[in-house]
């Protein structure tokens, strides 16, 4: 039963449970909820014409170690980790540096994407990643290419650029890339060629 004692002087409470830190998600989404109104008070500052410091049009929000999930009727369509976020003032994406985007299913398996930089939209919607992309499936299927773009309404991730695919003992390279997520399923569409690993 918790309890109270003095020593020197001040109060001392003791046997009660030790209150848990905040999940760092509620951290990161309440950081990017105050910055989003504190834009929203500026802008209409800056239309009512008040007089007062103004900041560059080119100045930027930059985030640190965010992470964020987007959820529909109660369902994960995706979870998403960078170690940068930067936001424009009047920009409608947000670029994102060392992006680790995992698409997870308990039953199909975890479809694991990273790449040095990525953008995505405001609504979460539409996403893309550059550079360095690497896609990873549950069966230790792995795909490398340069780009890739992933839209929501449709569920598909896409590349028109060239994609090296190792799986088991075969590398397999092809222009061209569309992965359905829910199927967990992948297509190469043009110049495939399969070379057989020793």
């Amino acid at each position: 039963m918790p309890g109270e004692r003095k020593i020197h002087g001040k109060s001392e409470k003791y046997g009660q449970i030790p209150r848990q830190a905040p999940d760092l998600l509620w951290l990161t989404l309440t950081a990017a909820f105050l910055a989003g109104i504190g834009l929203f008070q500026y802008r209409a500052w800056q239309e009512d014409g008040v007089e007062g410091p103004a900041l560059p049009p080119d100045a930027l929000l930059v985030m640190e170690g965010i992470q964020a999930v987007r959820s529909v009727g109660g369902t994960n369509q995706w979870s998403l980790s960078a170690k940068q976020a930067i936001q424009g003032l009047h920009d409608d994406s947000t670029q994102l540096k060392a992006v680790r985007l995992v698409f997870a299913d308990s039953k199909g398996g975890d479809i694991v994407i990273s790449a040095d930089w990525g953008t995505i939209h405001t609504n979460g919607d539409d996403m893309s990643v550059r550079s360095n992309v690497e896609v990873l499936f549950a069966d230790a299927t792995r795909l490398r290419t340069d780009t890739l773009s992933y839209k929501a309404d449709t569920g598909i991730i896409s590349s028109s650029d060239t994609v090296l695919i190792e799986a088991g003992g075969m590398a397999v390279k092809g222009l061209g890339l569309k992965i359905e997520v829910d199927e967990r399923r992948f297509i190469l569409e043009d110049g495939v060629r399969a070379v057989m690993q020793p």
